[in-house]
């Protein structure tokens, strides 16, 4: 029988997802927290990691980091109701084995029926999430074909809140050199000031990319 762990922190929900899946016929285990996770996974084999993102005490990528060291051939999937959360780290993960992205929001039958497309050697991943990936992606190439390595890295420093000196010494160039490159950002971005810089980043739609 198909052997499915369910890691997720809220007992209810946890309950909920066991019983759909033991209906469906699998054999089903639940962790209610990733305390000492890497040991409870050396101690049973299972086919498929069904993943709450939100896990108190540590975040959703280091928990699927462990799982795909330890079981590196089981199907981790993300149950999760911020998929959004997921969009920055979507290569990272997918990088990880991660085979699906499941909305806690989807029906019953179409989490059964994602659970058995991701066991029978499919990818699960909802379309809202693969557009705004792409979304993401198209940004992050705009940004990219607009500013240079360091002129983003400027950028991101101004709004952390750094000074041109203290740029300066992060980047390894003289105060002058960055006071040029904070004006060419400025020209490309129709402002006169550093108090300017983040709304312009948020008006723009900019991701910079590190």
């Amino acid at each position: 029988m198909t052997s499915i762990l369910i890691i997720d922190d809220h007992k209810a929900v946890a309950a909920g997802t066991e019983r759909i899946l033991k209906e469906a016929g699998f054999d089903v285990q639940i962790f209610f927290s990733s305390n000492k996770l890497q040991e409870k996974l050396q101690q049973r084999h299972f086919d498929a990691i069904v993943l709450d993102w939100s896990i108190p005490g540590t975040d959703g990528l280091t928990t699927t980091k462990t799982i795909a060291e330890v079981i590196p051939e089981a199907k981790i999937i993300i149950y999760t109701g911020f998929e959004e959360e997921l969009i920055p780290v979507y290569d990272e993960l997918v990088g990880l084995g991660v085979s699906g992205i499941i909305s806690k929001s989807s029906g019953v039958n179409t989490f059964v029926s994602s659970i058995y497309s991701i066991l029978g050697g499919y990818v699960v991943f909802s379309y809202t999430i693969l557009r705004e990936i792409r979304q993401r992606r198209l940004l992050i190439k705009k940004t990219v074909e607009q500013f240079d390595e360091r002129e983003r890295e400027i950028i991101r420093n101004i709004l952390d809140g750094k000074t041109n000196n203290q740029i300066g010494d992060l980047l390894h160039v003289s105060q002058r050199t960055v006071e040029v490159s904070v004006h060419k950002i400025y020209r490309k971005l129709n402002i006169h000031a550093r108090e300017e810089v983040g709304q312009k980043v948020k008006e723009l739609e900019l991701i910079l990319p590190k």
